[in-house]
């Protein structure tokens, strides 16, 4: 922006004005008396040649004012020079200008504004011709308009997209939660399932392990497999055991726990199940094992009727160390209340054996070789009858096990009909 450049103004006490007079009256002074002037006319005010000159409204101040010269006989008027001063010079064709006389020439303005003006007249000259000087507001214009305040529409549309995004938000989040609540509950109810499924499948193999571990005829070694199918179910049942302990999910804010809550029927009914599994695998084991540690109960050599003194001495050391490991094999037996009786009479075997070996050492020392065959034939016979025991037990076992197999295949299908829909069977 431009700056306006200031410079002091001639004073206010008019002697701007005498001056330009005494300069006029220096010019008169040389125009010969001869000459006849004429009267000076008053300029009318309404005259509007006199109104748009600068100083047609100015009354002289001086009663001397000289008389103005007619227009035919008017000449250039030419001011006295001045040092250091740039005098104005009139171009030929210019029209004069100054008092209702008109006997004044425009001032033509100096080349060097900024140069000192000594000169009063020059120095109103130049305030008269003076263009006009520039202002900060001349090249100023009013910018565009934003198009968003002179817009007409009620409405923005980011604000229209923002409240249709927040109710479609709200209506996807009404739309998904019953989902997501729906979603969880089916997890739960598939967890559930999943496990029962996978104990129900094991069920089977269950029964066959049943079979031979209560047949009087399966050996240690047949007895000793059954190991591997039994983890298995025992796996199984724990596994439905920690499915039936976790804790159904709670529903979402704002949503319905109707889907939830349809699963704790299932896992009430589930909850027992588990603990059935895990005691049939208990009992189905602790029948192998009772009858794989009973296969060495009394496990004796073949017992001659007739030894010598070494032969005795050896078979005294034999029949102790069978005798301490029948009591060991007593004191591990698992508890079972369908083997009680055949554990008891197991007991009081060994007890007896603890004074029949006694008795046939004695008749081995003494040749006596009948009482040696009698004892022999006692001890044969107590163990047969030890063994021929061991089938009522053992068929007692088979039924009701396999009665509780089939009693927790049915309860698994019922619960599983329940979990997918289907209505509980009593």
């Amino acid at each position: 922006m431009d700056r306006v450049e200031k410079r002091e103004l001639p004073g206010n006490d008019a002697s701007w004005y005498r001056a330009l007079l005494g300069d006029k009256e220096s010019v008169l002074d040389a125009i010969p008396e001869s000459e006849s002037l004429p009267e000076p006319e008053v300029a009318d005010k309404t005259d509007p040649a006199t109104q748009d000159h600068p100083l047609g409204s100015v009354t002289p101040p001086d009663e001397h004012q000289p008389p103005a010269v007619a227009d035919h006989q008017q000449k250039p008027v030419e001011f006295p020079p001045e040092d250091n001063d740039v005098k104005p010079t009139e171009e030929p064709g210019e029209a004069a200008v100054g008092t209702p006389t008109g006997d004044l020439a425009a001032a033509r303005p100096p080349s060097h504004d900024h140069e000192p003006l000594d000169n009063t007249s020059e120095m109103v000259g130049q305030l008269w011709t003076a263009s006009e000087t520039s202002s900060p507001l001349d090249d100023w214009a009013p910018d565009d308009m934003d198009s968003k305040v002179g817009s007409a529409r009620p409405f923005r549309w980011t604000s229209l997209i923002t409240i249709v995004a927040l109710v479609g938000l709200i209506a996807v989040a009404f739309f998904l939660l019953p989902t997501f609540t729906q979603n969880r509950a089916d997890t739960h109810r598939e967890m559930l399932t999943t496990a029962l499924s996978e104990l129900r499948g094991e069920l089977p193999e269950t029964q066959s392990s049943l079979a031979v571990a209560t047949d009087p005829a399966s050996t240690p070694t047949e007895l000793t497999a059954l190991s591997t199918q039994l983890t298995v179910l025992a796996a199984r049942a724990s596994s439905l055991d920690e499915a039936a302990t976790t804790d159904v999910p709670s529903a979402l804010p704002l949503t319905s726990s109707d889907p939830l809550d349809e699963l704790e029927p299932i896992r009430q009914q589930l909850a027992p199940l588990g603990s059935v599994a895990a005691a049939i695998q208990r009992r189905i084991s602790n029948l192998a094992s009772y009858r794989t540690s009973m296969a060495g109960f009394l496990d004796l050599p073949d017992l001659p009727i007739a030894a010598d003194s070494s032969g005795q001495a050896e078979l005294r050391v034999t029949l102790a160390a069978a005798q301490a490991n029948s009591a060991s094999i007593l004191a591990e037996l698992p508890d079972d209340p369908a083997l009680a009786d055949h554990r008891d009479r197991a007991r009081d075997l060994n007890e007896r054996f603890a004074t029949w070996q006694v008795d046939f050492l004695e008749a081995l020392r003494a040749e006596d070789s009948v009482a040696a065959r009698s004892l022999l034939a006692e001890l044969g016979d107590g163990l047969a009858l030890l063994d021929s025991e061991l089938v009522a037990p053992l068929a007692e076992i088979r039924r009701d096990t396999d009665i509780e197999l089939i009693a927790l295949a049915g309860s698994i299908d019922s619960v599983v009909g329940l979990a997918n829909g289907g209505a509980t069977t009593p």
